[in-house]
């Protein structure tokens, strides 16, 4: 069952790109909590 094959790819980025978007505010608010559990992180985002 791919139901992923009959979303058009433009949705598919929109989602991808809210995702990414969702993750890095989380990251940046984790980082204002606890600075060094975030730095892994915000490496591997960027």
């Amino acid at each position: 069952m791919h139901f992923y094959q009959k979303i058009p790819p433009e949705l598919l980025t929109y989602y991808l790109l809210l995702i990414t978007y969702y993750f890095k505010t989380r990251v940046n608010r984790l980082d204002e909590a606890s600075p060094n559990w975030a730095v892994p992180m915000k490496k591997f985002h960027h």
